[in-house]
């Protein structure tokens, strides 16, 4: 947990490396959910390298970021949240039910306020992605451009 400060207010700016980034933590995911480990190994690691992806896309300075934070005073507390569950993540890359890229796309997380990470953690688990957002009445703002947009997640 950090606190709000005046970069949680500019743009999101993809990182020169991300695309290397990504490739490089895509193939070491594929090795993880691929090689002769216990389970219980492999989602510890899994879950950490979804963390990886996590600090490749902005870490605290994402694309995504709450109301909370933008409208929050400086030294306010926030929290990195993922918008797909960490848990439901790691377990789709196991199931191998789908293309490995389609599960990756859903590593997305927002920057959220203490108060509203403890809202989204009290929408139902069964909840998962934009719709915990809804559901816990959280507005989402998109920070591509110098003006962050209201972000309507479906």
């Amino acid at each position: 947990m950090t606190t709000i400060r005046k970069i949680h207010r500019k743009p999101y700016r993809e990182r020169e490396d991300i695309q290397n980034r990504l490739s490089a933590l895509k193939r070491v995911i594929e090795s993880l959910r691929d090689c002769d480990l216990p389970e219980d190994s492999k989602k510890r690691m899994l879950n950490h390298a979804v963390w990886e992806v996590t600090v490749a896309r902005g870490n605290f300075v994402p694309e995504f970021r709450s109301k909370g934070v933008l409208d929050g005073e400086v030294g306010k507390k926030i929290e990195r949240e993922h918008v797909y569950t960490r848990k439901k993540i790691v377990a789709d890359i196991l199931s191998k039910r789908e293309p490995l890229d389609s599960v990756l796309s859903r590593i997305i997380h927002c920057v959220v306020t203490k108060e509203e990470h403890d809202k989204l953690k009290a929408v139902l688990l069964a909840e998962d992605g934009w719709s915990r957002y809804h559901k816990a009445g959280i507005e989402v703002y998109r920070f591509r451009n110098e003006t962050p947009e209201r972000y309507e997640a479906v």
